[in-house]
C-alpha cells in the first residue's frame, strides 16, 4: 500500500467517522428537548452515532475493499446486510421518535425492536458471511485443481516431446506410445484432481516414465531398443490407468 493509499485510508477510515461522532453528538445536545427523557435521548444519541460507523464501515468496505487478516466481525458489519440494516434501523428511529411516540408508547418495546432489528443482521449477516467464505474455498480450490492439473498434463508433455527427440536421434520409425498416453492426459479436468489418491496415482506414472527415459537418454546405442520398448510397453499399459482415473473422479 501507497503512503498516500494509507493517509486516505486512514483518514475516511477513523478521522472522518471519529469527526461525524463528535458532530452528531454535539447537535443532539444543542437540539435536545428542554425536559428530555435523558435515558431515551442518550439511546438515540448513541445508536445514531453506531449507525454512522456502520455506514462509514460499509462506505470503506465498498472503496477498498477487504483485506487479508479482516476479522469475522468487521466483516459482518460491512457486508451488505449492514446497508438494510442501517436503513431499517434509521428508519425504524424515526418512526418511533417522530410518529409512535405519541401514542403512547413505551420506549422498552422500542428498545427492543432496535435489538431485534441488531440480532437479525447479525444472523443473517453471519449466514451470507459463511456463504461468501465458503464460496471462496471452493472457487479457490477450484483453481488450486485447475493449476495441479495443468502441472501434471505439462510434465507429461515434456516427456512425450523427449521421447519423440530420442526417436529421431536413433532414426526410430513408428508410433510415439508417449504421445498416445499424453492424449490421455490432456483429456484431464480439475475434477480428476479432487481426489488426492488419483493426483498420486497420477505423479507416480509420471516419476515411473520419467526413469525409464533417463535409462533410455544414458544407454549406448546397442541397448537403446531395448530401453525404448520399455518405454513403449509401459506407456500402452499406462493409457488405460489414466482412463480408468478419469473414469473414477
Amino acid at each position: 500500500m501507497s503512503q498516500t493509499t494509507k493517509n486516505v485510508s486512514i483518514f475516511t477510515g477513523i478521522v472522518v467517522p471519529a469527526l461525524a461522532a463528535v458532530a452528531t453528538i454535539v447537535l443532539f445536545f444543542i437540539f435536545k428537548p428542554e425536559e428530555p427523557t435523558w435515558h431515551l435521548f442518550l439511546f438515540n444519541m448513541l445508536y445514531t452515532v453506531f449507525l454512522e460507523l456502520v455506514f462509514f464501515g460499509w462506505i470503506g468496505y465498498l472503496y477498498f475493499g477487504e483485506k487479508d487478516g479482516t476479522s469475522q466481525v468487521f466483516k459482518i458489519t460491512t457486508g451488505v446486510a449492514a446497508l438494510y440494516y442501517i436503513i431499517i434501523g434509521a428508519f425504524f428511529m424515526l418512526l418511533y421518535n417522530i410518529g409512535l411516540r405519541r401514542i403512547p408508547l413505551s420506549a422498552r418495546y422500542y428498545y427492543i425492536a432496535i435489538f431485534v432489528i441488531t440480532l437479525l443482521w447479525v444472523i443473517v449477516g453471519s449466514i451470507l458471511l459463511r456463504t461468501d467464505v465458503q464460496d471462496t474455498e471452493r472457487e479457490k480450490e477450484k483453481s488450486n485443481h485447475s493449476k495441479e492439473i495443468a502441472n501434471i498434463i505439462s510434465q507429461m508433455k515434456t516427456l512425450a516431446s523427449r521421447f519423440s527427440t530420442l526417436q529421431s536421434l536413433h532414426g526410430a520409425k513408428g508410433e510415439n506410445a508417449v504421445d498416445l498416453l499424453f492424449a490421455e492426459f490432456k483429456g484431464l479436468t480439475p475434477k480428476d484432481a479432487e481426489n488426492r489418491i488419483s493426483i498420486n496415482k497420477l505423479n507416480n506414472i509420471i516419476e515411473e516414465l520419467d526413469q525409464l527415459m533417463d535409462e533410455a537418454e544414458s544407454v549406448p546405442e546397442e541397448g537403446y531398443v531395448e530401453a525404448a520398448g520399455r518405454i513403449k510397453l509401459y506407456a500402452k499399459k499406462t493409457i488405460g490407468r489414466v482412463e480408468q482415473i478419469k473414469l473414477n473422479h
